[in-house]
């Protein structure tokens, strides 16, 4: 009997303390909750103003955008032009070339006693 009994009081020993331990969480479980309820009435006023804020990010981040985007339309217009610039310069660059080219043939020509002949004065 007096090993049941000592079973028993460890058994009831054990229960107790399993009981303490419950206790303890409750009540930080409640702390928690009760913490987390109380700051919960002030996050929405928080929430709202980072919403806000946000918001106002977001705005000026789409009329950055735009303006870049209208950037990049303007330099790919200009680098367009820059383009045809540069072949309008080749060309012209060009023809300078095959005109003193066609000089220096006609002159030394003329050295050697040959002149041209235009097809005006055929006909």
């Amino acid at each position: 009997m007096k090993e049941e009994n000592d079973g028993l009081e460890k058994g009831l020993e054990g229960l107790r303390d399993g009981l303490s331990n419950c206790k303890s969480r409750a009540q930080v479980s409640f702390t928690v909750v009760s913490t987390s309820i109380s700051y919960s009435r002030f996050l929405p006023d928080q929430y709202k103003e980072e919403n806000r804020n946000l918001g106002i990010i977001l705005r000026d981040l789409r009329i950055q955008f735009s303006d870049l985007q209208a950037t990049v339309q303007r330099l790919r217009i200009e680098n367009k032009h820059v383009a045809r610039l540069n072949e309008v310069c080749d060309a012209s660059d060009r023809h300078k070339n095959e005109r003193l080219v066609t000089e220096k043939w006609a002159g030394g020509l003329v050295l050697f006693g040959i002149r041209r002949t235009s097809a005006k004065a055929d006909s």
